[in-house]
């Protein structure tokens, strides 16, 4: 589902160049030495871990894939130190029709790989990076969106200036072409970018905008220094390893990128102190397939949501003791053996292969083979008094199938269910994204005169 899906989506971004962007194939220069992998710098410390160690975790997701080389041969944009260039792409979210398992409203972004060509020595090449959600610069049909700001890191959702962290260069002192990918572990303080631009799909525009800058004076060397061109279309579908695990491609080609960039050059055009600076506005390097496709070098991994657009779950009608009570209103009572069933539910991207049926209510605690059931509101808590405690999901309410609690005795019974029976309210076949439900488990207490008892209760939104 992953490629095929995703590259219905992309191919109409791909195929249809912008008509009014200038074509510029003077800073598009071949790549004549290999490019080599520079490891990982982890920001926070300055450390670089090297290429045997990976930054993603149990829960990491490539979340947008662009480094697909041209077949043509390895290109890179040349650019000026009063140059910024910004290019786009896009990280979908779960309400795109077409969306991959467990994409989400908003995604931590963890770490980020870039590539590049200079000719500066190893600890001279200074780099700037920013993020925004959307609309921080780039092109739609070859008109540049609005703001148009200086310096490039204004209103950013990240920005990080590299200098001094070493990032490697000509290691023979300076003078000779060097290119590399680096990959930048953030993971210490992820930044957030919400999926299609404002956590939404098809709302506006849907693509994030990242820029580059390269602090260098690249006059001396005919403006060859920057970002090496990626998004090779013959290569791999679009949108190819964007949620792909693993990546079947080996290489992605940029979910939704276009055949364009945008540069904004300090003061808006080029001038004594930048003589070589292009104007502010769109390009390309002349349309796909003669030419490289217009865009850069980029992998995004992210560590899940970041929680600006989600609710985790809350566990309220929690247990009292029933010493104090003679009836535990508006809490649990524990069952007649002293149970405490506790409701909760799983990561719903747990997994090596993250998908929304892995989503599982999960009942703990309980009578050791006691029959119960889950039951299920979408109409809110509520605090009605029910067996030997509360009923917190507001009817009308739906329940599953009987189950038996099995375990170890006394209270080891347990019991999980999978949301995709229609018979529960399921997160993917029944509930559009921001749903609010309730759950709570029901179960035979044979021994106590209230001949059942309840779980607390927990309340999920759905993403």
């Amino acid at each position: 589902m992953h490629r095929s899906s995703l590259a219905i989506s992309s191919l109409l971004i791909l195929s249809g160049a912008a008509g009014a962007q200038s074509v510029d194939r003077t800073r598009l220069h071949p790549i004549t030495v290999p490019i080599r992998d520079a490891g990982t710098l982890e920001l926070a410390s300055g450390s670089w871990l090297g290429r045997a160690r990976s930054v993603q975790g149990p829960q990491s997701t490539v979340v947008y894939d662009n480094t697909c080389p041209w077949t043509g041969g390895s290109q890179c944009c040349g650019s000026e130190p009063c140059e910024d260039l910004y290019d786009e792409g896009r990280i979908p979210s779960w309400s795109d029709p077409m969306a991959p398992p467990c994409a989400e409203m908003d995604n931590g972004i963890e770490s980020f790989e870039i590539g590049y060509c200079t000719y500066h020595p190893t600890g001279e090449v200074d780099i700037k990076i920013s993020w925004w959600d959307h609309n921080g610069g780039g092109c739609v049909g070859g008109v540049p969106q609005s703001p148009i700001v200086a310096p490039a890191y204004n209103g950013a959702a990240f920005y990080a200036d590299l200098a001094g962290y070493g990032l490697p260069g000509d290691r023979q002192g300076g003078g000779n072409l060097a290119c590399w990918t680096v990959t930048i572990d953030v993971s210490n303080s992820p930044f957030c970018l919400l999926s299609d631009g404002d956590g939404s799909w098809n709302s506006g525009h849907d693509q994030f905008n990242w820029a580059f800058q390269h602090e260098m004076d690249s006059s001396a060397y005919g403006g060859q220094t920057g970002p090496i061109i990626a998004a090779e279309p013959d290569t791999a579908d679009p949108g190819a390893c964007t949620f792909d695990d693993p990546c079947t491609a080996g290489c992605g080609t940029g979910l939704d990128t276009e055949d364009q960039y945008w540069v904004n050059t300090d003061g808006g055009s080029a001038s004594a102190s930048c003589p070589n600076a292009r104007n502010t506005g769109c390009y390309s390097f002349g349309g796909w397939s003669e030419n490289p496709f217009a865009s850069f070098h980029l992998k995004l991994t992210a560590s899940g949501p970041c929680g600006l657009t989600t609710i985790a779950p809350v566990v309220y009608c929690t247990f009292t003791d029933p010493s104090t009570k003679t009836w535990c209103g508006k809490m649990q009572c524990p069952s007649f053996l002293g149970c405490t069933p506790r409701i909760s539910t799983s990561n719903m991207c747990d997994g090596p292969h993250k998908d929304h049926h892995d989503y599982d209510l999960i009942v703990t605690g309980a009578d050791f083979l006691s029959p119960a059931t889950f039951v299920g509101s979408k109409a809110g808590r509520s605090d009605i008094p029910f067996s030997s405690g509360t009923l917190c999901c507001r009817p009308p309410i739906r329940r599953t199938g009987p189950q038996l609690l099995l375990g170890s005795p006394p209270c080891g019974g347990s019991m999980t269910l999978r949301l995709n029976d229609p018979s529960v309210y399921d997160p993917v076949l029944n509930q559009p994204p921001g749903t609010v439900v309730n759950y709570q488990a029901w179960i035979r207490d044979r021994l106590s005169h209230y001949g059942s008892n309840l779980s607390d209760a927990i309340e999920v939104v759905y993403r």
